[in-house]
């Protein structure tokens, strides 16, 4: 049975009339109530694609031109949905069985696992069994980013994903050869321009947290040395 907001509400607070205050008790009904809203999500989703004719024939599509002439190593994806893609698929937030709703783990303490157990790390770590949640280790020069919000919640999986491609640490000029590439679209009322300053702007700011937080150089200009070289770049699709 799942049970409807202000219910919820209404037991937690007679809840602590009985026995006091006590948070690791509404840590605990709020997990589980999480857990009940993620698979309500996943259905919903599930239920959007299936009555979808075009979805898979879109997505397809929309997969081909993000790869261009380049042959795809593998998926990795902050959607839900499934994709009519016969590699590998890296499913980060988990899939519409299993969606991961979370906040970005460095703002939690660690040692709160009530609190901490509502991080995205937390929670991919639970799904760690299942070989649908695993990373897949591929030797890859090219990575391209394509629909993502690019927001502060989900700078862990990038910072590990620039460490991964040496931007912090190899000065060389062509960086060993990797490159990222952002690419944007207009959509709704946005338009292609609006889109890539949007895009543009985020990344930005995602790479001086990433220069301030993981490399503490105070004078390194990352993103100078990385469009000069060729290794960041940014394409409309």
């Amino acid at each position: 049975m799942i049970l409807k907001k202000s219910p919820i509400l209404l037991y937690l607070y007679l809840k602590q009339f009985s026995v006091g205050f006590d948070s690791n008790a509404i840590d605990e009904i709020l997990y589980i109530q999480l857990k009940e809203y993620e698979l309500r999500f996943g259905l919903y989703i599930k239920n959007l694609q299936s009555e979808s004719d075009s979805y898979s024939s879109n997505a397809a599509a929309l997969i081909d031109t993000i790869a261009g002439q380049d042959d795809i190593s593998y998926l990795t994806t902050f959607n839900y949905s499934s994709f009519p893609f016969n590699g590998d698929v890296w499913h980060i937030n988990g899939d519409v069985d299993n969606p991961i709703f979370g906040v970005d783990y460095s703002n939690v303490n660690p040692n709160r696992l009530g609190k901490y157990h509502y991080s995205k790390t937390y929670r991919r770590l639970e799904l760690s069994g299942k070989d649908l949640y695993l990373p897949k280790k591929k030797d890859y020069r090219k990575v391209v980013v394509f629909g993502h919000s690019l927001n502060a919640q989900d700078y862990n999986f990038f910072f590990s994903l620039f460490n991964a491609m040496k931007f912090g640490s190899d000065r060389s000029d062509k960086l060993r050869g990797y490159t990222i590439e952002f690419c944007y679209s207009g959509y709704g009322d946005v338009s292609s321009e609006e889109s890539r300053t949007e895009i543009v702007s985020r990344t930005i700011k995602m790479l001086h947290s990433y220069n301030d937080e993981i490399l503490h150089e105070p004078n390194f200009r990352l993103m100078d040395i990385l469009f000069c070289t060729g290794a960041l770049r940014f394409r409309e699709i």
